[in-house]
């Protein structure tokens, strides 16, 4: 899983990219940090990153939340 995660952050970092297509690769980073390789604060920094670059992204946002209310933050989750 740590290829994987290389994989999406060296996407995310192209700027040639779109915008919207480096939130989706800093999305899906997010989750694998998270999920499979349990790095919580490396998954946040993904995520915020994704959400500044594409505010509007529901998966993000979602992936966001979850992360700050299985951690018991739900001030977090409000934002």
């Amino acid at each position: 899983h740590e290829a994987l995660a290389q994989a999406l952050s060296s996407l995310a970092a192209r700027e040639d990219l779109p915008a919207g297509d480096r939130a989706a690769a800093l999305t899906e980073l997010g989750l694998v940090l998270q999920r499979q390789l349990a790095r919580e604060a490396d998954a946040v920094k993904a995520l915020d990153q994704a959400l500044a670059l594409d505010p509007q992204s529901v998966p993000a946002a979602r992936a966001l939340a979850a992360i700050h209310r299985e951690a018991g933050r739900l001030a977090d989750v409000a934002r």
